[in-house]
């Protein structure tokens, strides 16, 4: 053992030890009692430190003890230079260290500005993670199979069901995914009639509604066109199941407690109750009808969605076979349905988190395109500036929203979830009180296309600008504009950045970094109370807000919405897809045609023959015209046959327009041995009979009609009569009426006699132009065992009289075309013994 010793210059020496060594007990002795040490509590003999450096902490305590200390991450604050420095202690050396620093590294930087901790009291579950600068819209990349979203049924077909989405995208509902209800039933008829088995489902309007709130899974995100699909499956796009075995298949005793609030939905209707569908297949709810309020057991249909609380919690799994099924108790309150708050001890999982759930939020932050919030407390939430607790009085015409007491940080709102982004580990809420009362706001009847005044209440960075959208100063005291369309009034709307601005170099970011004619275009959309015109392009449903424009194109154009065109009118559109089908062309925002294959113009129709690919391609501007509109289904039918395009003659919407001799062009769209069929404007259709044909074409006609005429052609015709009442029309493709009208040698018709007005579907019967006992010439044109089929020729006969040749009055005159007819052999003579003979 060394000892050491200081001397005078303060350096220590070693040197030996000369103690002599002493025995411990001996020592103990000589020193006397031994102090008394503190009392120190005794270690665990067992330490419970978790492998792997996991936490004892429960998720909960965890987040609590999260929520209660500032984050260190947010201590942390910027230099001037963009590094990293010490936070600022309270005589400022975080500062004098930071200037220091710049100046070694020869930085032209005066001084170092004092650095900010952001005040962590409101970032609730954001203060562990990284709090964004702005809010995200949801977007078709951000899509994926899984992600649980709450929609808008904007649309109720019979096999399915379209679904509007938040951000304006939508998605599809097939029959069999609408519930497990309807999932039953398709698979038995698919299994009883094979793929004819949609015909003779029950529709889902029965269940369903337009404005209805539905819960949605994502079950596949379709970017192109499957051809392999299943029946009924979707082939494009976003592909979603309303099922709740597929929402709650982790539903758990532990959310099934009395009390707890339950989404279920209903299977079938019984006499004194209904049975529900809780989600997993071993638990089966039933909802009593003495337990019902506010709804009657009769207005319950299968698929429609409630939200119940527990009456009578499950018996226990304990003793159950495998696969038993275990009966839940519900109670239902239709007033009650949109208040049922879902608590914090309910979802501990971000995961187990629906869609729908009402949950208290509190506001963080303020940032760009919404606000950060805590939903239930611990699961970090963003919402969207379109689902601030702002109604449209409310906005603040200079933009400060902000600013408002709805957005201050630390304050308490009620929301409802959007969607869950599992990727991202966060949850959209909404705030807007509609939807948190589970109610929709529908669009105004004719809202599409009308022009409004927008006041511009806030911008949002890169994705566009909020506005209140009022009606126009022209809109007349009883509401309506200048085209007949009831103006919109007090409208919450949104206009994104393709719609500011003509060009693309004039097409703004709102992000302050614009230049030259995106800046001058940023300073006009600035917000402020000044009213600037606009026109209302689109609708979004779960954002309950009309989508505008400020192009001044679009408020030139004429074409806003599918009733701004009528049968017959030539527009010029922008062809925007080309394919097996056709081609689409777009006449404006949200009006898309379809042109078919035989209404493509001469030319392409030729190059498509020879090549597979029409002349025309994306981005064409070419001029149609408008074959057919339903505004109420949004289908537009058009052609680019130069022929009609360019055509001066009338032209034919309505059967009461068709009048005798008029002369006007129609399409070919049938060939059959009983004559042409010829089509006109809004489904009116004509027939030309097979006699004139005949005439025309000879032995030709006979032997093969299709190949005097192709589908597509296009025909000048002349009408020969018509009958409205009963939607049929006789044409002739002899424009000279002389033919018709005169007679031969014989006395019969020559030419093309013309009958009166026949379906243009299909040939028309003896008794529209010959009545009851009428002579009548015949010509038999084939033999068969029992029978004679005849053709027949009749001219003015009166019933039992023979036809007069001498009658050539138009007045007088009504010549017939051929006619086909039979006659049985007992009817060729009066003794029935001897017709089989004559045979």
């Amino acid at each position: 053992v060394a000892t050491g010793t200081l001397d005078g210059s303060g350096s220590s020496k070693a040197r030996p030890s000369t103690t002599p060594k002493v025995s411990p007990g001996a020592a103990r002795a000589a020193k006397g009692p031994a102090p008394v040490a503190p009392l120190m509590p005794a270690p665990p003999a067992t330490v419970d430190f978790p492998r792997g450096g996991g936490s004892v902490l429960t998720p909960i305590e965890y987040r609590q003890a999260a929520l209660s200390a500032p984050s260190d991450e947010l201590a942390r604050t910027k230099s001037k230079a963009g590094k990293r420095t010490n936070p600022q202690d309270a005589s400022g050396n975080g500062v004098k260290k930071a200037k220091a620093s710049a100046a070694k590294a020869g930085d032209k930087a005066k001084g170092v500005k004092a650095p900010v901790v952001e005040a962590s009291a409101h970032l609730g579950a954001w203060a562990t993670s990284g709090a964004p600068h702005h809010v995200d819209p949801l977007t078709l990349k951000r899509v994926v199979a899984g992600m649980r979203v709450l929609g808008v049924v904007r649309e109720v077909r019979d096999q399915a069901l379209i679904v509007a989405l938040p951000d304006g995208i939508s998605g599809r509902v097939p029959y069999a995914e609408a519930s497990d209800g309807h999932a039953q039933q398709w698979e038995a008829a698919l299994a009883r009639d094979g793929d004819q088995s949609a015909a003779a489902l029950e529709p889902l309007a029965s269940s369903f509604a337009v404005g209805n709130v539905v819960r949605c899974e994502v079950t596949a995100v379709l970017r192109k066109a499957t051809k392999t699909a299943a029946p009924g499956a979707v082939r494009k796009g976003i592909a979603l199941s309303l099922r709740l075995s597929r929402l709650q298949a982790r539903l758990g005793d532990a959310a099934l407690a009395k009390g707890c609030p339950v989404v279920a939905c209903v299977r079938s209707v019984e006499d004194h109750g209904a049975i529900l569908d809780l989600g997993p297949p071993h638990l089966t709810g039933f909802v009593n009808a003495a337990r019902l309020k506010g709804v009657d057991l009769s207005e319950l249909k299968v698929g429609r969605v409630l939200t119940c609380t527990v009456a009578q919690a499950p018996p226990p799994a304990d003793g159950k076979k495998d696969g038993a099924r275990r009966v839940v108790h519900v109670a239902y309150d239709a007033a009650a349905e949109g208040s049922i708050v879902t608590s914090p001890a309910e979802g501990q999982a971000i995961a187990d988190l629906l869609p729908g759930m009402l949950v208290t939020a509190r506001v963080a932050k303020v940032v760009a395109g919404g606000l950060l919030a805590s939903a239930a407390q611990f699961y970090p939430a963003t919402v969207g500036v379109l689902h601030l607790p702002l109604g449209p009085e409310s906005w603040p015409a200079d933009g400060s929203w902000a600013q408002s007491a709805a957005c201050a940080p630390g304050t308490k709102v009620r929301a409802r979830v959007l969607y869950v982004d599992a990727e991202r580990k966060t949850v959209a809420v909404t705030m807007r009180a509609d939807l948190v009362d589970l109610r929709t706001s529908l669009p105004p009847a004719g809202l599409m296309g009308t022009r409004v005044q927008a006041g511009i209440v806030a911008t949002v960075p890169k994705r566009g600008l909020v506005a209140i959208a009022r009606a126009a100063p022209e809109a007349s005291s009883s509401g309506k504009t200048k085209g007949g369309k009831k103006a919109a009034s007090s409208l919450l709307s949104f206009a994104s950045l393709d719609g500011l601005a003509d060009s693309e170099d004039a097409t703004p970011r709102l992000d302050g970094r614009d230049k030259g004619k995106a800046a001058k275009t940023a300073a006009k959309l600035a917000p402020g109370p000044e009213a600037r015109e606009a026109v209302v392009v689109g609708w979004s449903w779960v954002d309950a807000c009309a989508l505008l424009s400020f192009q001044s194109s679009l408020l030139e154009a004429g074409v806003l919405a599918f009733s701004d065109v009528s049968p017959g009118d030539v527009r010029t559109g922008t062809v925007k897809k080309v394919g097996e089908f056709g081609a689409i062309v777009s006449l404006g925002p949200s009006v898309d045609g379809l042109v078919s294959k035989d209404h493509f113009s001469a030319a392409d129709a030729r190059l498509l023959a020879k090549t597979g690919r029409p002349g025309c391609k994306a981005g064409d501007a070419v001029q149609v015209v408008v074959l057919g509109v339903d505004p109420g289904a949004r289908k537009l039918a058009l052609s680019l046959k130069k022929e009609l395009v360019k055509s001066d003659l009338p032209r034919v919407t309505e059967y009461e327009q068709a009048r005798p001799g008029l002369i006007t062009h129609g399409v070919v769209t049938g060939v059959r041995p009983f004559g042409c069929v010829v089509t006109f404007y809004s489904g009116v259709r004509g027939v030309v009979r097979a006699a004139e044909l005949r005439a025309t074409h000879g032995d030709a006609w006979d032997d093969d009609p299709r190949s005097c005429y192709t589908l597509g052609q296009v025909m000048r015709v002349r009408v020969v009569s018509v009958e409205p009442s009963r939607g049929r029309m006789c044409v002739s493709f002899t424009l000279d009426p002389s033919r018709v009208l005169g007679a031969d040698e014989d006395g019969r018709p020559s030419g093309t006699n013309t009958a009166s007005a026949t379906d243009a579907r299909g040939a028309g019967s003896a008794e529209d132009s010959v009545g009851v006992g009428s002579l009548v010439r015949v010509r038999v044109s084939s033999v068969k065992s029992d029978r004679y089929q005849v053709e027949l020729e009749a001219a003015c006969r009166s019933p039992g009289k023979a036809a007069d040749p001498s009658c050539k009055e138009k007045a007088a005159y009504a010549p017939c075309l051929p006619e086909r007819g039979e006659v049985s052999f007992a009817h060729l003579c009066d003794l029935f013994a001897h017709a089989p003979a004559m045979g």
